[in-house]
């Protein structure tokens, strides 16, 4: 519960910004009863290492520990926020606007055709909850108005929640993966003015650009890619030696 949207959203809510006793004693909270479903899922994101084999004999006697990759682990971990949301009693449109209020997440996985930034995780999410109401994949579009949320219309093919999951899974994104600090989108163009700055005649590796700029090296590669491959800058070499350069004023 404690590590649910929900809850993060409660204490934000109540102004707090360190979890203290103090922050979370006043804290409203379904009843144990009501929250005892999440107990499987989340003893199977728990423990998924050796160290916590005698939590899950404890918990699962007869199954055997799980092996999940991320996908399975951000598939629970959404399940559990679901369980987590309905317990507390919100709908499906409460819970799309408190998702709404963490617009960090997911901010260094790759985007939607069209759209300011990565959403996978609240689309997960949000799909859980769809399934553990039994009720069929949202229309976001909707879902978001609804809500009072202000983001630009989704293309017509990546409105329903179903639909947008898999086509995030496919061009790679992975749900629940934290944002390193200082991470930032490849497509913002205030960042993609940043990198095209330090780059000179002297060709650089994505490493050497990203460390002049003080920014992720992963989102500053993505950038470079996409100018090359877009003939706007030049580039020599594969892999991590690969070095980008620009033709000097005549």
């Amino acid at each position: 519960m404690m590590s649910s949207f929900a809850f993060d959203y409660l204490v934000r809510f109540s102004g707090k910004t360190h979890l203290k006793y103090s922050a979370v004693n006043p804290m409203p909270a379904p009843t144990f009863g009501a929250l005892s479903s999440t107990i499987i899922p989340t003893a199977e994101v728990v423990c998924r290492s050796p160290e916590f084999d005698a939590l899950w004999t404890a918990i699962c006697p007869d199954r055997p520990r799980p092996n999940l990759d991320t996908w399975q682990v951000a598939e629970r971990r959404a399940r559990i926020d679901a369980l987590v949301a309905r317990a507390y009693g919100l709908s499906l449109v409460q819970f799309a606007a408190v998702l709404s209020t963490f617009p960090n997440v997911d901010r260094s996985q790759p985007m939607l055709p069209g759209e300011p930034k990565s959403f996978v995780t609240r689309d997960l999410a949000l799909l859980a909850y769809c399934q553990e109401a039994g009720q069929p994949p949202a229309d976001v579009h909707e879902l978001l108005v609804a809500a009072g949320v202000d983001l630009p219309r989704p293309k017509a093919e990546l409105r329903l929640l179903d639909a947008r999951v898999a086509a995030a899974r496919a061009l790679g994104a992975v749900p629940y993966r934290p944002t390193p600090q200082g991470a930032r989108t490849p497509t913002d163009p205030a960042f993609i003015e940043e990198v095209c700055s330090v780059l000179t005649v002297d060709a650089q590796t994505a490493e050497e650009v990203a460390e002049a700029i003080g920014a992720e090296a992963a989102d500053v590669a993505k950038i470079l890619k996409t100018l090359a491959d877009d003939e706007q800058i030049f580039a020599e070499g594969r892999g991590k030696n690969r070095r980008y350069y620009v033709i000097g004023e005549p």
